[in-house]
């Protein structure tokens, strides 16, 4: 929130009236605050810098409610009340990861045509509009929204709902039709690879798979480790050099999940004893990602490592980066 000289509708797909006024002029004729009371808040503006908006709130002259209005209507945008957001599209949430929206506590609403409704609690931020609009190759429309209901939507579909409410729905299907795979005598060794096989290609687990590696695409995740626990199975990322729990799935999907991901790698399901390495590539969003496989062999199963590998990510020539032929 700040008080800006001209226009400057960086992002916006709403257009400025031609009758533009800075945030203090509308809160004055609105009668938020006094004309004194303003001038006070620029002086202080004006010696410790900052945002108008937050000085007028936090020397007690208008409220959050008030000066978000009022940019609002400076900006020509919606005021979105986090009351009144009830669901988001999973898809959204998939386009904008959990990291981003944090990063410029931003919460996606919507998408139409080539567009993304988007609430920010800084609708000036040019480089995190900027940021999204390459991240989800879509142009982004703004609202406003406080820091705490971003906050508060942010922890609602992401922490709890959004991908978490996706997966807990491809967890159940896994679950309502996983069929237990017991130990085997090596008489029965080729009927139980045969039924191994045909359940790592069951839909559900494929969507488990399918979700947790275009989770981590999205998520810039350079590496996706499957770990097996004596009780549980692990799947973490790791995100900027540091691993991070994601998700942990029941263990006795354990193998069915390991061989979906050994199928997916051309690697043989049957070997579980030795290191194995495959990869493979994938397409989402017109982005091809190649990913490289490594299996090894553990006291509680095979462990799995996918090196994540963008392709053209790092497509750059002589001139792009700054040297002459």
């Amino acid at each position: 929130m700040e008080e800006l000289a001209d226009s400057s509708g960086f992002g916006q797909t709403k257009s400025y009236t031609l009758d533009y006024k800075s945030l203090g002029t509308l809160l004055v004729e609105n009668r938020v605050v006094t004309a004194k009371q303003l001038e006070r808040a620029l002086q202080r503006q004006r010696e410790r810098g900052g945002l108008l908006g937050d000085i007028l709130i936090d020397m007690g002259f208008a409220s959050e409610k008030a000066v978000l209005d009022a940019l609002a209507k400076q900006l020509n945008i919606d005021h979105v009340i986090p009351e009144s957001v009830t669901s988001i599209d999973p898809e959204l949430i998939r386009m904008i990861p959990e990291r981003v929206a944090r990063q410029y506590m931003v919460v996606p609403l919507e998408a139409h045509d080539n567009m993304i409704d988007v609430a920010m609690a800084n609708p000036f931020d040019i480089i995190a509009i900027d940021d999204l609009r390459a991240l989800t190759n879509h142009r982004i429309n703004t609202a406003i929204i406080s820091k705490e209901g971003a906050k508060l939507l942010i922890e609602k579909f992401y922490s709890i709902g959004g991908q978490q409410e996706s997966l807990e729905k491809v967890l159940q299907d896994v679950s309502e039709t996983h069929v237990e795979l017991k130990r085997d005598s090596e008489g029965d060794r080729d009927i139980a690879l045969e039924r191994l096989k045909e359940q790592s290609e069951a839909a559900p687990i494929v969507r488990l798979v399918d979700y947790i590696i275009a989770n981590a695409i999205n998520e810039r995740a350079s590496d996706i480790h499957v770990e097996p626990q004596e009780k549980r199975l692990n799947i973490r990322y790791r995100t900027d050099g540091v691993l991070s729990d994601v998700i942990s799935p029941a263990k006795e999907l354990q193998m069915a999940i390991v061989s979906r991901i050994k199928i997916m790698a051309n690697m043989d399901i049957a070997e579980r004893r030795l290191p194995q390495d495959g990869r493979f590539t994938i397409r989402i969003r017109h982005r091809e990602v190649d990913l490289r496989v490594s299996t090894l062999p553990t006291i509680f199963g095979e462990k799995v490592v996918m090196r994540l590998l963008e392709k053209g990510a790092l497509a750059l020539d002589l001139e792009r980066l700054g040297f002459d032929d």
